[in-house]
């Protein structure tokens, strides 16, 4: 039994934990507040960020139907109905925040706004749990700081929530008994696993901070639970397919590049034999490391997204250096940095479009990597946790200083890249042709996001890439406006397959690009023009 000491120390620890965890999120949320002026949360910028739109919709559609439905139709996979690109989990989670709590733009960030402030307190209760308290809260303020994390907390997109799934997970995995942990690795995988598949590889830290503790002990049962994990989240993936959700198709790999638009081509295209396909991966990995290279060297003076991928890289070789100081003993620093790297070759090999999804391995791997390299600083935290309150106050406020600096920098700058906004005209120019929002709305991203959010359950598709392609739409949905680039027109589109499925050119945009409406939207289009000039006389 414990003595009376012992238990009043535990409980001052715990009292002390809790405060901290209590800091941290005090200052994830002041961190949100500085810099909402840049980032404006009571409006939605979807432009940029095209996969928010086919979170929401989906999302809200799931909440009103019980029915996971795109709204956002692909042209080069009408073969696969209901086609959808991500697992289930995130849209649960909108769906959740609008049933509970309404539409407006707000609500949808929400999630992710939440997200951002109990990631930062699982990374301290983590760090707390394997290191110390010192290392928690290091670790926090290296995440609360990292400006990738800080962009997406103030979006619908779905890596926020993500990265929350799989730290809730591990620390999970942490509290429970040591001698059945790992036996309960396939089930505390699933979560993060039905945000993202690469939820999947936090097996890997957790299996090595298992064997680093138990030793010849865990390897058995680390067998099983990786014989159980292949099985169960292999039936799960299996039935998302089944139900929408489709891999990527080996089609992009083979031809190197990521065709939205062209069904003829998925047709036409064979499948690959075993050889062809190792030599995409190969041909595949080489030319993902030339543009991700030639994208640095090109903005090495941005802080742009290969500029945040290389210090999520950087704090994954921290992770590692980290088990080496702790002499081969912390599975934990060894699993986080294999976590990092391991998602980010997955990504290097198998994606054609490289430059889009490098953010999806750092923001998941990311929190797990600051806490092992938050270790290697343990020593200078202590030495000044030593120093009295005065002077840690003073170290934790002083880590606010660029983050607050940083803020008020980019509010007087308020510039376009920041904070991404879909220019006004494109929005008038559609609400001037209007459209019928029962019939399907064909045009380039641009046009087209936020007029689908604004007028939802309106469906949305773009622009097919060749004839053969919009006459198969045409069969399937009913086209009410099209709109295509007045450079595609006679190249992608010709005007003779435009006229045969029914559409009518009827103007353009200020940027050239060409609107068609079917019969009915012409005769509206017309009648209201004609209200309008008889009420200007």
């Amino acid at each position: 039994m414990e003595s009376e000491p012992e238990r009043a120390s535990a409980a001052s620890a715990v009292s002390g934990g809790g405060r901290a965890a209590l800091f941290v999120g005090l200052l994830a949320v002041l961190v949100l507040c500085a810099w909402s002026p840049v980032f404006r949360p009571s409006e939605l910028h979807v432009y940029g960020l095209n996969d928010q739109v086919g979170y929401i919709t989906t999302a809200r559609w799931f909440a009103d139907h019980a029915e996971l439905r795109s709204h956002l139709v692909t042209p080069a996979f009408l073969d696969t109905p209901n086609w959808r690109v991500y697992m289930p989990g995130y849209y649960a989670v909108l769906a959740g925040a609008y049933r509970l709590l309404g539409s407006a733009d707000i609500v949808w960030i929400l999630p992710s706004l939440a997200s951002y402030v109990l990631s930062a307190v699982l990374v301290f209760l983590i760090g707390r749990r394997i290191y110390s308290a010192a290392v928690g809260v290091l670790a926090a303020v290296f995440f609360l700081a990292y400006p990738l994390d800080i962009a997406f907390a103030f979006t619908a997109m779905s890596e926020p929530a993500s990265a929350l799934v799989a730290l809730a997970s591990f620390y999970a995995f942490l509290r429970l008994p040591e001698r059945t942990r790992v036996l309960w690795i396939p089930l505390l995988l699933v979560p993060p696993f039905l945000f993202r598949e690469t939820g999947a590889f936090l097996a890997v830290p957790m299996g090595l901070y298992a064997l680093s503790r138990s030793g010849r002990a865990s390897v058995r049962p680390l067998a099983l639970a990786a014989l159980g994990s292949v099985v169960l989240l292999g039936g799960l993936y299996k039935w998302q397919t089944t139900t929408g959700k489709q891999a990527a198709f080996v089609s992009w790999l083979v031809t190197g590049e990521t065709n939205f638009t062209d069904l003829m081509r998925e047709r036409e295209l064979p499948e690959p034999t075993t050889g062809e396909l190792l030599e995409a991966l190969v041909a595949n990995t080489h030319r993902n490391l030339e543009l991700f290279g030639e994208r640095v060297t090109e903005r090495a003076g941005e802080l742009t997204e290969p500029v945040f991928v290389l210090v999520g890289l950087l704090f994954a070789l921290l992770a590692l250096v980290a088990f080496g100081v702790h002499r081969g003993r912390d599975g934990f620093a060894l699993g986080a940095g294999l976590l990092s790297l391991v998602t980010f070759g997955l990504l290097i090999v198998t994606h054609v479009a490289f430059k889009h999804v490098t953010i999806r391995f750092i923001l998941f791997a990311f929190p797990f990597t600051v806490i092992a390299a938050a270790s290697l600083f343990e020593p200078l935290v202590r030495t000044l946790a030593t120093r009295g309150r005065g002077l840690r106050l003073a170290c934790y406020g002083g880590l606010l200083v660029p983050l607050v600096a940083a803020s008020v920098f980019g509010t007087l700058r308020r510039a376009d890249e920041v904070v991404l906004a879909t220019p006004a005209f494109y929005t008038d120019g559609m609400e001037f042709f209007g459209h019928d929002d029962t019939k399907l709305l064909v045009s380039p991203a641009e046009y087209g996001i936020t007029y689908t959010l604004r007028h939802y359950p309106v469906r949305w598709c773009f622009v097919p890439e060749n004839d053969g392609t919009l006459r198969v739409l045409a069969e399937r949905f009913a086209i009410g406006t099209l709109i295509v680039p007045a450079s595609d027109l006679g190249t992608k589109l010709t005007p003779s397959a435009l006229r045969a499925v029914g559409l009518v050119r009827v103007g353009e945009f200020q940027t050239g690009a060409v609107v068609f409406k079917d019969p009915e939207g012409v005769a509206e289009l017309r009648r209201r023009r004609a209200a309008k000039t008889g009420e200007g006389r």
